[in-house]
């Protein structure tokens, strides 16, 4: 990505009928990408990119106080 070095990549497809999507996983040393792709007639699609923003919010520690 960007000039460095692929380390993975992955894809997962939705199965469901049709295959309303797919996510993608791509990582470096020192950076993952994660990239989703779905159909918008789908009718919770709107709702997907605050749900993957939320998934990665609960991933992260807590900063310390007084770090930011």
């Amino acid at each position: 990505m960007l000039g460095a070095p692929l380390t993975a990549a992955s894809i997962i497809a939705l199965n469901s009928p049709g295959l309303l999507g797919y996510v993608s996983l791509t990582r470096t040393t020192e950076t993952a990408r994660i990239g989703v792709l779905h159909d918008r007639a789908h009718a919770a699609a709107a709702e997907l990119p605050a749900a993957c923003v939320r998934a990665l919010e609960e991933l992260e520690p807590p900063v310390a106080a007084g770090r930011a």
